[in-house]
């Protein structure tokens, strides 16, 4: 897909590769969705404290103002969320069950959540997420 792949070229020059951003192949992988709403669940472990505006706060809150910073965005490219809530507890076959916080997003495409990440207030938003969390795990699901 020559247009998919001119996306991901810009998408990677922009974000760069792994960490909270998708790789090529992720990309490549989310694209192959094509014009299908594609549903997001982040599962998020906040640091306890980062620098936010000048004075140490706990990630959570460093993690609103990326979700505010990032709202025009998400609502332009006709972003839903369908699912945000605090996890209480977890249980699983490895180390990393201890979330603070699931969130499940829709996008009604793959460009639509691409344009999304190329738009200049999610950009300028997203350096709060990165800095305010300590690991996530992003799943991109499909329809069946």
């Amino acid at each position: 897909m020559t247009t998919g792949n001119n996306r991901i070229d810009e998408l990677i020059r922009i974000h760069g590769e792994g960490g909270a951003a998708p790789t090529w192949s992720d990309w490549e992988a989310i694209f192959e969705i094509g014009d299908q709403p594609l549903q997001i669940t982040n599962l998020l472990k906040f640091k306890a404290e980062v620098e936010h505006d000048g004075k140490q706060v706990p990630g959570l809150v460093a993690y609103q103002a990326y979700m505010s910073g990032n709202a025009a965005a998400f609502q332009r490219v006709g972003g839903k969320r369908l699912y945000l809530g605090m996890v209480s507890s977890s249980f699983g076959m490895n180390a990393d069950t201890d979330w603070d916080l699931v969130i499940v997003t829709q996008y009604p495409s793959a460009e639509a959540l691409a344009d999304m990440w190329l738009d200049a207030e999610f950009l300028e938003a997203h350096e709060h997420r990165d800095r305010c969390l300590d690991r996530s795990c992003v799943l991109v699901v499909r329809p069946t």
